[in-house]
């Protein structure tokens, strides 16, 4: 890692990272949940996914110097967003 632990941007990114993913994650399911194999629960998993992945372009183009811990994180939440997408976007 670059520098010390305790750098707040580290854990900033970090946090947010895993934070979309899990908002994505949250709003996907209740999209199948509330719209069960409906169409309407494939467009909140699509609208949640474009949401999610333009937040996590944003985190990492926003200019801070990220560590590596913080690239790792966004690349993380943002397979995690793509895979999450998968099931409802795919079975019909």
């Amino acid at each position: 890692m670059d520098g010390p632990i305790d750098q707040p941007q580290n854990w900033r990114t970090l946090v947010y990272a895993f934070g979309i993913w899990l908002i994505h994650f949250g709003a996907a399911y209740s999209g199948e949940l509330i719209f069960p194999n409906q169409s309407a629960a494939r467009w909140v998993a699509a609208g949640a996914t474009l949401i999610a992945l333009a937040a996590l372009f944003w985190l990492w183009k926003r200019g801070e110097d990220h560590s590596t811990l913080g690239l790792l994180a966004i690349g993380i939440a943002t397979t995690g967003v793509i895979y999450d997408a998968l099931p409802p976007l795919l079975v019909w």
